[in-house]
């Protein structure tokens, strides 16, 4: 499936997920849907960061090198962001984006595994997030299935 097919398929899962959510009261405010159903859109996108030529690997390599240059400048200056949680940050996106030279596409990016563990960071904003992240990774993955 190509970019377009994805994000189809991460809108639809999203609002209906969303939806879900709002009617049986889970998520209350509509801000918080909003979040929801940009996780469930983005995360449905993230397994193909894989494929060299994909749009998202091109959109998250700039957001990439922005994190590690604010961290680099975090670990200089110190002030805004701790140096500490500056080194880590950017130790970590320079790990990442040296790693999407050496993965193969429908690799270990295709993985529930994989996505369950890229979907741990949203429980940041409670279950709902992490529900949200993950069922777009997974709808990703049922899109390509058979393939």
């Amino acid at each position: 499936m190509d970019f377009k097919g994805h994000l189809i398929g991460g809108v639809v899962v999203a609002l209906v997920l969303t939806l879900i959510m709002g009617y049986t009261k889970t998520l209350m405010t509509p801000l918080y849907q909003v979040v929801g159903v940009l996780l469930c859109i983005v995360y449905s996108l993230i397994p193909d960061i894989d494929h060299p030529n994909s749009k998202i690997r091109k959109y998250m390599s700039v957001v990439l090198l922005v994190v590690i240059i604010i961290s680099i400048l975090g670990v200089i200056e110190g002030t805004v962001i701790p140096k500490k949680v500056s080194k880590l940050v950017g130790v970590s996106s320079a790990l990442v984006l040296l790693s999407l030279w050496f993965i193969k596409h429908r690799g270990m990016m295709h993985s529930p595994v994989i996505g369950l563990l890229l979907s741990l960071p949203a429980f940041v904003l409670g279950w709902q997030g992490f529900v949200c992240a993950y069922s777009g990774f997974l709808t990703h993955l049922l899109l390509d299935w058979k393939k």
